[in-house]
């Protein structure tokens, strides 16, 4: 597994490279307008004081047929998001964002992406079927983003 976040280095920028992964910019984060309005109620508490909206909430896992199971409750994410080669056969997106996330620098207030096409997770899975997952926020596997509804 690969993660990164606005701070993440060039080294690990080129590596996810190699598996057709963009991170984006420095300094730019993924946000959801809507995520203290929608779900306020089902979120831990401690998550609901932070006032900014930096943390998004989905539900937006892909299909996977080999899973038979597909989480029912949110997934919290905090951190950058990343663009995918949609020419690549060996690359799958785990996790994308809702419709009401963006993804923005936070310090020049530039727009990278919006919606469903940010993706959050993806897998790479070479012809030796070896796996590399990559994802942007390192506190997407913590405890503290840990949540059943």
């Amino acid at each position: 597994m690969i993660f990164g976040d606005k701070n993440t280095g060039a080294f690990v920028r080129k590596l996810v490279n190699e598996f057709h992964v963009d991170f984006d910019d420095y300094d730019s984060q993924v946000k959801d307008s809507l995520y203290l309005h929608n779900n306020k109620e089902v979120l831990n508490p401690e998550l609901v004081k932070l006032k900014d909206n930096s943390i998004i909430v989905t539900k937006n896992v892909i299909n996977v047929s080999a899973l038979n199971k597909i989480p029912k409750n949110y997934i919290l994410y905090e951190g950058i998001g990343h663009e995918a080669d949609h020419n690549s056969a060996y690359l799958n997106t785990i996790l994308r964002a809702d419709e009401n996330c963006y993804s923005l620098n936070t310090k020049t207030g530039q727009f990278y992406n919006f919606g469903e096409k940010i993706r959050l997770v993806s897998a790479y899975q070479a012809r030796n079927n070896r796996r590399v997952i990559m994802t942007g926020s390192v506190s997407l596997c913590s405890n503290k983003f840990y949540h059943l509804r």
